[in-house]
């Protein structure tokens, strides 16, 4: 979806292209519809103009960024969580963590 630095535009983009996502929904064109990568922000915008709540939104998430608080407020609203890079990425990678390599080596495994 839609992300800007001129948040004005990207709220406005955001909630057009919900707009054509649910009128596809409506139309019986798809099954399911969701977003991707939305933040907290972007989530409670779209709740105050949605129809349809989105089924599903997919971020990432892992033990050094668990988004708790967006986590709540879509299960308040009934949509699921798919998560993407539970074993984190880049620097932030677990299987290069000194406890999971220190678990590892106990337990003769690789991270």
């Amino acid at each position: 979806v839609f992300f800007s630095t001129d948040e004005a535009l990207g709220r406005r983009k955001r909630t057009e292209i919900w707009r054509a996502l649910e009128d596809a929904y409506d139309a019986g064109k798809v099954r399911a519809i969701g977003v991707s990568n939305f933040e907290l922000q972007h989530w409670e915008h779209l709740r105050e103009s949605w129809r349809v709540r989105p089924m599903v939104n997919q971020i990432e998430c892992h033990p050094y960024l668990p988004q708790t608080e967006l986590i709540k407020a879509m299960h308040a609203e009934d949509t699921q969580v798919m998560c993407y890079c539970p074993l984190g990425s880049g620097q932030l990678g677990l299987l290069e963590d000194e406890r999971v390599l220190r678990l590892a080596a106990r337990h003769a495994k690789t991270p």
